[in-house]
């Protein structure tokens, strides 16, 4: 599913079906079987970076580049580690 039309489809099918309101724990649920149906519980924490870098650029309603987000991030981390080090 490389095709970006394809994929804006099945997000909108998806977002259909759900209901109006949802559980913290009915979210993990579903995020959880995504995660390990596609088996990519190994890239798990890469997917969580990015999915809460997205989070925050959508809240702060920036349009910034995510990877150069995630880079800053990443160098920015390294800068502390190196400081406490």
């Amino acid at each position: 599913m490389s095709d970006n039309r394809n994929l804006k489809q099945l997000v909108r099918k998806i977002i259909n079906v759900m209901p109006d309101e949802i559980s913290d724990d009915e979210l993990v649920c579903i995020i959880l079987n995504l995660v390990m149906l596609y088996s990519q519980h190994e890239n798990w924490p890469k997917i969580q970076n990015d999915v809460g870098i997205n989070i925050v650029m959508e809240v702060m309603g920036k349009k910034n580049d995510v990877r150069r987000a995630v880079q800053d991030a990443d160098d920015f981390l390294g800068r502390i580690r190196n400081d406490a080090g």
